[in-house]
């Protein structure tokens, strides 16, 4: 504010008026910037209403000069830490100087660790988890194949009993304070083929006699594995599944006598018996035995070994296929 002052000189000679003027000029004062909080990579916006005369403004950033001489200023935070900072104001002005400070609390963005890629046998339990960083709190969403699977958590638990076999898909985005992330992993479900292994693919029979031999599971197979893990030894769950042969059981007009039930599957499919008997106006008999084998995660196998019935002594059978014949099943699974 001014005033105006007036001064009168009277004398002898006369009266003399001067003026003068007095000005006050108001301190320089300041509002205090806000606190700010913000995700890490957003502006953060500082401002402060100054007042006094020839204000001037000088903005500092962890004690570093920030900007120019303004009221206002726009910090980036994409290249700062997380965490917390200080801004630092000085408003000087004609009659003196004000400082004021804000804080800066930068926020960590959301992210997570990758679930590990699993692979189970089927049935087995797979276990998939993530673990977040950022700024909480975090909220967890989890899809199978893109389908929802399970609740807000930060690992699951998936069961493969009802899964096919092959890969499939687990997939969890997890939601922050400041944004989300999405991870994905691949879970692979094995129903691999268990393994037969045979100790011999062939046997002969001889004299064609027309009297049984019995052939048991352990003349031909000398172990099974199951398929997904293959140091499981599943040998006891081998069984015969059927048998056939490449002549008719019975050839009125043939060479085979008069003989039938050729073919005898015992009950707990672990033997059959087998006649010894060709049609000797053919070209000898083939018996096809079919192995099977099941593991405890469902997967089958199957094994064939020949049994011949030759045309002569040292001789040859030649296969004419089951079609040529016929097969008798057994009653095991």
């Amino acid at each position: 504010m001014s005033l105006k002052k007036i001064l009168t000189v009277t004398g002898t000679c006369g009266t003399v008026n001067q003026t003068a003027t007095l000005t006050v000029n108001a301190n320089t004062t300041a509002t205090d910037p806000a606190d700010q909080t913000v995700c890490q990579g957003a502006t953060a916006t500082f401002s402060t209403t100054a007042t006094g005369t020839d204000v001037h403004y000088a903005w500092t950033l962890d004690g570093s000069p920030f900007n120019g001489d303004s009221p206002s200023i726009n910090v980036p935070t994409g290249s700062l830490s997380a965490g917390a900072h200080t801004v630092g104001l000085t408003v000087t002005g004609s009659c003196g100087t004000v400082t004021q400070s804000a804080n800066l609390t930068v926020n960590a963005p959301t992210a997570t660790t990758d679930p590990a890629d699993q692979t189970v046998c089927q049935g087995t339990d797979a276990h998939f988890s993530t673990t977040a960083s950022g700024t909480g709190p975090f909220h967890y969403a989890w899809t199978l194949d893109g389908s929802p699977f399970n609740g807000d958590s930060s690992s699951i638990t998936v069961p493969t009993g009802s899964l096919s076999g092959g890969a499939h898909t687990v997939t969890v985005t997890t939601s922050g304070t400041c944004g989300t992330a999405t991870q994905t992993a691949i879970l692979t479900v094995n129903n691999g083929t268990p393994v037969i292994n045979l100790s011999q693919s062939s046997a002969t029979m001889w004299p064609p006699n027309h009297q049984y031999q019995t052939f048991n599971v352990s003349d031909f197979v000398s172990s099974a594995k199951a398929g997904c893990d293959s140091s499981q030894d599943i040998t006891n769950s081998v069984v015969i599944q059927s048998v056939s042969s490449d002549e008719p059981e019975d050839n009125p007009s043939g060479g085979d006598g008069n003989t039938l039930n050729d073919i005898v599957i015992n009950p707990n499919c672990k033997s059959v018996q087998l006649r010894r008997e060709r049609d000797g106006n053919l070209n000898g008999r083939v018996y096809t035995i079919t192995f099977k084998v099941t593991d405890s995660f469902g997967a089958t196998a199957t094994a064939t070994v020949k049994v011949y019935v030759p045309i002569n002594n040292n001789g040859t059978a030649v296969d004419n296929g089951a079609a040529a014949g016929y097969t008798v099943n057994s009653l095991c699974p």
